[in-house]
C-alpha cells in the first residue's frame, strides 16, 4: 500500500511543481530548488507512507519504533560499522558498473547534479541531501516497510525493505548501491532495537558524500581525494 501510494503522491508531485511554475527551480538544483526538494520529499515519501501506516491502525506501533536502542554502546559501534557497508556497497555498484560496460557496452551514467557555492545553497543542499532523507527514508523504508514485514522473519523484512529502497532510487547506478546499503541499516536497526541506529548512518553517509562534493568545489582534486580516501580508511577501520 505504501508503495502504491508512494507511486500516486510523485504523479501528484510532479504536477503541483508544473501548476506553481516551481519545475525549473527544482529540476535546475537552485538555491530555491533545494528547499523545493525537501518540501518533495517529505510530500512524496513521508506523507504517503505516513497514510498507509495510518491505515494499518493495530500493526502502527510497529512502524514507530524510534525509542532508544538496546544497548547505546552498540549502536554507537554500528554506526562505523554502516559507514564501512556503505563503502562496499559503493564500490561494489563502481564494479558492477564496469564490469556491465565492458561487457554489454551499457553505460550507467549518475544523475546530473550541480553543487552549490553560497552558503544558503550549501546549506539547503545539505538539509536535502542528509538531513531529511536520513529521517524520512528511514521511517517509510526502515519504519511502515521492514518492522510489521518481521513477522514473516527477520531477514524477509530485511531484504524487502532493501529491494523497494533501492526501487525508490529511480536509476541503475544508485538502486545496487542502495540495496546493499539497505541490507546493512535494516540489519543494524533490528539488532539495536532502535530506527535511530538506520537515522544515524543514513545520516552520516549522505553528509559525507555531500561534503565531499562540495570540497571539490572549494578545493585541489588531489587534495579532496586524499581527504576522501583517510575517511573512507577510517571507516573501513572503525567498522
Amino acid at each position: 500500500l505504501g508503495i502504491l501510494l508512494f507511486a500516486l503522491f510523485q504523479f501528484v508531485g510532479a504536477g503541483l511543481l508544473f501548476a506553481l511554475n516551481l519545475y525549473d527551480d527544482y529540476a535546475n538544483e537552485t538555491d530555491r530548488g533545494y528547499a523545493i526538494g525537501v518540501l518533495m520529499s517529505i510530500f512524496c515519501i513521508f506523507v504517503p507512507f505516513f497514510l498507509s501506516s495510518l491505515l494499518l491502525k493495530d500493526k502502527r506501533q510497529q512502524c514507530l519504533n524510534f525509542g532508544k536502542p538496546y544497548d547505546t554502546r552498540l549502536m554507537l559501534l554500528a554506526v562505523p560499522a554502516g559507514l564501512m557497508i556503505c563503502m562496499i556497497g559503493n564500490y561494489a555498484t563502481n564494479f558492477l558498473s564496469t564490469f556491465v560496460e565492458s561487457t554489454t557496452g551499457i553505460t550507467f551514467e549518475y544523475p546530473d547534479s550541480r553543487t552549490p557555492t553560497t552558503p544558503l545553497g550549501i546549506a539547503m543542499y545539505l538539509i536535502q541531501l542528509a538531513v531529511v532523507p536520513a529521517l524520512v527514508e528511514e521511517y517509510a523504508l526502515r519504519g511502515v516497510v521492514m518492522m510489521p514485514a518481521r513477522k514473516f522473519g527477520n531477514w524477509f523484512a530485511i531484504l524487502v525493505s532493501s529491494a523497494l529502497f533501492g526501487m525508490m532510487h529511480g536509476n541503475l547506478v544508485q538502486a545496487p548501491f542502495a540495496f546493499i546499503v539497505g541490507i546493512g541499516i535494516g540489519y543494524f536497526v533490528i539488532v539495536t532495537g532502535s530506527m535511530w541506529t538506520g537515522v544515524m548512518i543514513h545520516f552520516c553517509n549522505n553528509m559525507f558524500s555531500g561534503v565531499i562534493s562540495i570540497l571539490y568545489e572549494f578545493l585541489p582534486e588531489k587534495t579532496v581525494n586524499l581527504v576522501y580516501y583517510i575517511c573512507v580508511a577510517v571507516f573501513f577501520a572503525a567498522g
